[in-house]
């Protein structure tokens, strides 16, 4: 499957729930980055000798999927433990996380971007429209790109 998805050229590959290792090479040889999701800090050694460009630390509030820690405590460890081993290498924050606050928690705590998901980001868009229109605007468009 992963070779097929490969014949498409993505950017990048995003890994989860698994060691990403055997899938590395090919995914790098394809020319895309790969992005590995870890629910664990002591998971972060093996996404990056697998050469991730991206590390996502998934929180509880990520459909449960999170290990036994929320997103905001992870966050800061990793970004601590990412600095010290690989200061390149990005991190994201996924789990809760659904508007701008959120980002911005994310991104104070040393994550250098988040994953939203889709539904959380369209309610998200819902409220910002309500606020707005109760203080007499009117938002006409918003504009995601992936």
């Amino acid at each position: 499957m992963l070779t097929k998805a490969l014949q498409h050229s993505p950017s990048c590959v995003f890994l989860s729930f698994g060691d990403p290792r055997p899938f590395a090479a090919e995914i790098r040889d394809a020319g895309a980055a790969l992005i590995c999701q870890v629910q664990f800090l002591s998971q972060i050694d093996v996404a990056l000798e697998a050469g991730a460009a991206a590390i996502v630390v998934q929180g509880t509030e990520a459909g449960g999927h999170g290990g036994n820690r929320s997103t905001f405590p992870f966050v800061p460890e990793a970004a601590d433990y990412l600095k010290q081993r690989s200061p390149e290498t990005l991190l994201v924050a996924a789990g809760g996380i659904a508007d701008g606050r959120g980002l911005a928690a994310a991104l104070m705590l040393g994550a250098d971007a988040v994953v939203v998901e889709e539904q959380q980001h369209q309610r998200s868009i819902a409220a910002l429209k309500r606020r707005a229109a109760k203080r007499g605007f009117r938002l006409e468009s918003v504009q995601v790109t992936t």
